[in-house]
């Protein structure tokens, strides 16, 4: 934080939608980037509240998102795209191009290549950044706990955890 001019710290708040696992993640997340000088505030948003935040370039800074984050460039970075729905003021990242390639493109390989140039390009333009990312999983199991309700209708898995001597 020092090194990118921010000695002070900074202060940050993202909506996050109820019901995705943040209730149980977004503490966590908190205390890790406490610890390196982000004071985050994160407020539980109705897609009202939310959809204005894309549309509109409203506050808070951030959102919390339920994407994978699996390091695949095409869906990653996808919000960057200046056409995509999220991308609120239609700005280019520097990835248009990519974007148009990756959609006309067949081969294994050639995908691979764009997510390389796509991926090159956000460590020195970063549109956003992944703060934190969790894998969705499905589990079936009768000693599995944990399951929080999700209000959107969304298999919603990330507090489960294994109940030994059941």
């Amino acid at each position: 934080m020092v090194q990118a001019g921010y000695a002070g710290g900074v202060n940050m708040t993202c909506y996050e939608y109820p019901g995705l696992g943040f209730e149980i993640a977004g503490p966590i997340i908190i205390a890790e980037e406490k610890a390196i000088g982000i004071h985050l505030n994160i407020i539980p948003g109705t897609p009202a509240q939310v959809g204005t935040f894309f549309t509109n370039k409203a506050d808070p800074q951030c959102f919390f998102a339920n994407y994978g984050g699996a390091g695949n460039a095409s869906i990653a970075y996808q919000l960057l795209w200046s056409q995509a729905y999220y991308n609120a003021g239609k700005t280019n990242y520097g990835i248009d191009q990519d974007y148009t390639k990756l959609y006309s493109t067949y081969t294994t390989a050639g995908v691979q290549a764009i997510a390389t140039d796509i991926n090159k390009s956000q460590k020195t333009n970063p549109g956003y950044a992944p703060m934190f990312t969790a894998p969705l999983v499905n589990v079936y199991q009768k000693d599995i706990q944990g399951w929080v309700t999700s209000t959107l209708g969304i298999d919603n898995w990330r507090g489960m955890y294994y109940k030994t001597g059941s």
